[in-house]
């Protein structure tokens, strides 16, 4: 009953909001539910959710990126002062544990440089890295 009234609402991915009201409380949970949140475009929502996923799993990086990718999508020009130092966080963290997830982060966050330079007007050299 559950999946069919999933199917025919299709909102929402059913097995996060399920388990959550079933007392599960394991990360993976809550950041199956905020990416849910978020690809819905209900960042508040998907922000408590990954901040719990943090508060039960604080070693995983990758819920500090969505957290950062969720509170940069809900500002409206795109510049939380958050999202840089969760971001950095996240490879510090990936680095410290060896984290597979430790190349994407990075490569994320020398993205994100990059862009910022060139808002400033001064991109930097992709080949140097200055």
């Amino acid at each position: 009953m559950v999946r069919q009234t999933c199917r025919t609402i299709r909102r929402l991915p059913c097995l996060p909001p399920t388990a959550i009201d079933q007392g599960l409380t394991g990360p993976s949970v809550f950041g199956g539910y905020g990416r849910a949140l978020e690809r819905k475009r209900n960042y508040d929502e998907a922000i408590g959710m990954y901040r719990k996923a943090i508060e039960a799993d604080p070693l995983d990086p990758t819920f500090y990126m969505e957290l950062a990718d969720a509170l940069r999508m809900k500002a409206p020009t795109g510049k939380d002062p958050e999202v840089k130092r969760l971001r950095r966080l996240a490879l510090e963290i990936a680095k410290a544990m060896e984290h597979p997830a430790e190349y994407s982060i990075l490569t994320s966050l020398t993205l994100e440089e990059y862009w910022e330079e060139e808002e400033k007007g001064q991109p930097k050299d992709a080949g140097s890295g200055k």
